[in-house]
């Protein structure tokens, strides 16, 4: 942590503050043990308290199952954008997924305006600086009472529970992913969801409906137990199953229903929890332009078999793979008019209800 830095997270919590993108591949995480001292880590500054204080009215997140929902997620979360993708479609998307560091802004002026045009939302939120360094899992596990860590972690559920609507969050979506092993081991995910989850019913928020994310690998390999919190610590189990065929290099053309079966063996042992998928999509086959826009019928028909009865809601990631990784991976949904078309259909699978 720089000098500067210390300072003003110092000086921040001696003030008191007691006012009230993701990656989508299911790349195997190394396992690698890590420590503060050997990562690029930092506490960062205290991210500034909300304007207003905790709501006093009691929100019941639940009442959020009593839908299941197909979503969205578009570039930046964008309220214009999101106009106009339903426009094409003449379909209005209820719930909006959102992706936040730990000292982003929140509620900002996109998601404002997306709440005040009725729609929830689902903010995930990462234990990772806006200038690329990590908070480590270990460090939001063993924060003191009144510490800076603590602090965030109290903000960003003062943050939620003013709003007074039910929410979706999730705490750092796909932990298992190469990318986060900066942040620490299994056991130090699961120490810190429940550390963060249990600040939300310390601070009397019971608007917030959490939502534990994996790649679809770990149910494959076996080590989704390593990664999860309890089903006291978790409202609903999800998985981001995309269909990246040869976007990504070689890959085998994958249908939504199989690739999640996985997914569902493990969630059969979890009876009191619901199911989402959090982010899906497809590639293209460049061999066959009417393949993607039947895979999302299929996917559409494939969910309405009543093996995904416990299904909460699904989201389509529409955004070209972020990061420039893997720019050939478009997972938009009309990146061919059979693709658009497709899409559409899937709109009226009789799975969803909002």
């Amino acid at each position: 942590m720089t000098a500067r830095r210390r300072l003003l997270a110092i000086g921040l919590a001696l003030a008191g503050l007691t006012a009230a993108c993701t990656s989508t591949g299911d790349v195997v995480s190394t396992g690698t043990t890590t420590t503060s001292a050997e990562t690029t880590t930092s506490t960062g500054p205290t991210i500034p308290p909300p304007p207003v204080e905790l709501t006093t009215e009691t929100v019941d997140a639940a009442t959020l199952a009593e839908d299941t929902w197909l979503g969205i997620s578009v570039p930046g979360s964008d309220p214009d954008l999101l106009a106009t993708v339903e426009a094409e479609l003449g379909h209005r998307f209820d719930l909006v997924r959102q992706f936040r560091r730990w000292d982003s802004a929140f509620p900002d002026e996109r998601s404002s305006r997306l709440l005040a045009e009725g729609r929830t939302l689902h903010v995930s939120i990462r234990a990772r600086w806006e200038d690329g360094s990590f908070l480590p899992w270990r460090d939001m596990a063993e924060a003191e009472e009144g510490s800076p860590v603590d602090q965030g972690m109290r903000i960003w559920a003062r943050r939620i529970g003013q709003l007074g609507v039910p929410i979706y969050v999730t705490f750092n979506h796909e932990p298992d992913l190469r990318e986060n092993v900066e942040n620490g081991r299994p056991d130090e995910f699961v120490a810190a969801w429940r550390r963060f989850r249990q600040i939300f019913d310390d601070e009397g928020v019971s608007n917030a409906r959490f939502v534990w994310v994996l790649t679809p690998a770990r149910f494959v390999d076996g080590t989704a137990d390593d990664w999860y919190p309890g089903d006291d610590a978790v409202d609903v189990v999800g998985v981001d199953p995309y269909n990246w065929f040869t976007c990504r290099g070689g890959g085998s053309w994958e249908e939504l229903g199989p690739k999640l079966q996985p997914f569902l063996d493990w969630a059969a042992g979890h009876p009191d929890v619901t199911l989402a998928i959090p982010e899906f999509g497809s590639a293209e086959d460049p061999a066959d332009p009417g393949r993607k826009g039947e895979w999302f019928r299929n996917a559409g028909r494939d969910l309405a078999d009543p093996a995904f009865d416990r299904l909460e809601f699904a989201v389509l990631f529409s955004q070209v793979h972020p990061g420039g990784e893997f720019p050939a991976c478009d997972w938009r949904y009309n990146t061919s008019p059979d693709a658009l078309a497709g899409f559409a259909g899937m709109l009226e699978s009789p799975r969803f209800t909002r």
